[in-house]
């Protein structure tokens, strides 16, 4: 019976070790910081509605000022906290991976470690194992806990107005379908972002490796020919790779998170209708300025989205 290949959640479990629950633990302790972040809007906006209600009690103004002040303090620090042991999991994964890739090299046969570019090898061991780092000790707790905050957004925003509510999805909506036309000729453009990486290491291994003998035979200038047309080919694929994910890449990016965009007029008109309440109106103004600029997840896209293009 032909055996269950590992997905590479479970490779990434095992190379973890003891250190798997670092990674429980760092998402537990980022979800508690964007739920701190996010606390003192809402307390903003509770200050609104006593501002709006002629409240004129300076201690329940202080009280609230104090409470921000917290908030933010427990939010970095949970934050310190969740960073720190992602990333002392993270570099026990790549050092497992590490020592993972030397055992395999040991073992396979010497023909093909003599006819495989040494600047293959340089590459797997060092450039594409450091490039996991990113993802596993950034984007894995934080991206998770981060999809909190837009989601208790939207529940408030169906609790107070359902109408408001939906308009405020139409930016993320059309974020996302942006975000689907930068994953359009994903595969055939990644590939060739890989082959040319891969021939770029090995141009420049073997330029460096035979600088001497090149000198010798006077070689100098078809051996920098090779270099620099391994370099210029790196470049380009991955200039057309971008250019072709600049329009929707920065579509995403202005669009996704201004939900002000329909939030505002919207909710404006409703206000003049007086369908909805002015102190309402004021609070789903604040939450969406905090999914504008200070909601982490939009920043977490952003860089998921950068390792796509």
């Amino acid at each position: 019976m032909k055996e269950k290949k590992k997905s590479a959640v479970s490779w990434i479990l095992t190379w973890a070790g003891q250190k798997r629950s670092a990674y429980v633990w760092s998402v537990l302790l980022a979800i508690g910081n964007v739920i701190f972040k996010i606390l003192p809007y809402f307390i903003i906006a509770d200050v609104v509605k006593l501002f709006l209600n002629g409240e004129k009690e300076f201690e329940k103004y202080l009280i609230k000022a104090v409470l921000i002040a917290l908030s933010f303090v427990i939010a970095e620090l949970f934050h310190s906290l969740s960073t720190s042991l992602s990333h002392k999991a993270t570099f026990v994964v790549l050092a497992n991976i590490r020592k993972a890739c030397c055992d395999k090299l040991a073992r396979v046969p010497l023909g093909y470690v003599k006819d495989t570019p040494s600047g293959t090898f340089k590459n797997i061991m060092v450039e594409r194992i450091d490039s996991i780092e990113t993802t596993l000790a950034h984007i894995v707790p934080e991206f998770t806990s981060n999809l909190l905050a837009p989601v208790v957004i939207l529940i408030y925003f169906f609790l107070t107005d359902w109408r408001l509510a939906l308009w405020s999805l139409v930016p993320v909506i059309v974020g996302f379908l942006s975000y689907f036309g930068m994953m359009l000729d994903y595969k055939p453009s990644f590939e060739r972002t890989v082959q040319t990486t891969k021939d770029l290491n090995d141009a420049a291994v073997e330029y460096i490796d035979g600088i001497e003998v090149i000198k010798a035979f006077g070689k100098t200038e078809s051996s920098y020919a090779k270099f620099t047309k391994a370099a210029m080919a790196y470049a380009d694929s991955f200039i057309s790779w971008m250019k072709r994910c600049s329009i929707f890449h920065g579509l995403m990016m202005v669009v996704t998170p201004y939900t002000l965009l329909t939030v505002l007029p919207f909710g404006a008109h409703y206000v003049a209708n007086g369908t909805l309440a002015i102190s309402d109106f004021v609070i789903c103004i604040i939450l969406s300025l905090y999914r504008a600029n200070g909601n982490p997840f939009f920043r977490k896209v952003d860089i998921a989205a950068s390792f796509a293009v």
